[in-house]
């Protein structure tokens, strides 16, 4: 809060037992398992060895990166990567807490927002079902051959999470998506974030191509309009030109005055503009 970003900071401990003579791998202790976050991870380990792996997008996908860390070490994990943390005993170990032998590892996550959330929670609850009971595996050695995978999991990512202003397949921005929710809260981070206020669309069939204010004044109830479309202004949206199509780019005001619906004093902040041809863009 005190960045003026929402996210998240968990403190994560294992204890490894002491040395008794079994194999190493026994003496290791895991985390969730091979996992994906719908935030950005930033984690630093605080005490103690942990073994970070770090794959691609998909299950089963190549291993990018495949390190043993000590403390004061930190790594990033873009959300939507799969990625394991396996704490292992280190030189010098002999920590002891609350009278119980053994060794602690400690590691600080910080969930930094994504730019993408909301399709990445929606790539999560789909793979919930489809990952459920399947056995996969993951190739020991960064840049292996990735396993197969069964065809519900084999798609496309639909975006680079981390990317703030990537289209979506129905060509929209993160920026595009919380505007046309209203979601002012979101559309300011995403400022912060350094997301192109003027992107526009990809247009389709039943839209030209608009940025995210002429989404607010075209497309959406005046009672959320309004104060979407005051919020994108607030933060320095380009008024000039906010529709592109047929040639010519439109003005948020030739936008907004074309509903006939939206008040007075939204209008009043719209400078006038004449819509410009395609020749002159």
């Amino acid at each position: 809060e005190q960045l003026g970003v929402m996210g998240g900071i968990d403190l994560y401990a294992a204890r490894l037992p002491e040395h008794n003579g079994e194999a190493e791998e026994a003496q290791r202790v895991g985390s969730y398992g091979w996992h994906i976050d719908t935030v950005d991870a930033l984690i630093y380990i605080l005490a103690g060895t942990k073994r970070v792996r770090v794959a691609g997008y998909t299950p089963g996908s190549r291993v990018t990166l495949d390190r043993i860390l000590g403390p004061r070490s930190a790594v990033y994990v873009p959300g939507g990567r799969w990625h394991h943390l396996l704490a292992y005993h280190s030189e010098g170990d002999g920590a002891k807490a609350g009278g119980w032998p053994g060794t602690w590892a400690r590691v600080l996550s910080i969930g930094l927002p994504n730019a993408n959330t909301d399709v990445l929670e929606d790539r999560v609850r789909g793979l919930a079902g489809a990952l459920q009971d399947k056995g996969l595996t993951w190739p020991s050695e960064p840049g292996a051959l990735a396993v197969p995978l069964p065809p519900a999991l084999s798609g496309k990512v639909p975006v680079r999470f981390s990317e703030v202003d990537a289209l979506d397949p129905q060509g929209l921005a993160a920026l595009h998506r919380r505007t046309l929710r209203g979601e002012v809260d979101w559309i300011a981070l995403l400022a912060k974030m350094g997301a192109n206020l003027d992107l526009a669309t990809l247009a389709n069939g039943k839209r030209p191509n608009l940025t995210a204010l002429g989404l607010a004044l075209c497309c959406m109830p005046p009672a959320t309009a309004v104060p979407t479309a005051e919020a994108l202004l607030s933060l320095g949206a380009s008024t000039k030109e906010v529709e592109f199509g047929k040639g010519k780019a439109l003005s948020a005001r030739e936008v907004a005055l074309r509903r006939k619906i939206l008040p007075a004093g939204l209008l009043a902040r719209l400078p006038e503009t004449g819509a410009r041809s395609g020749a002159e863009l």
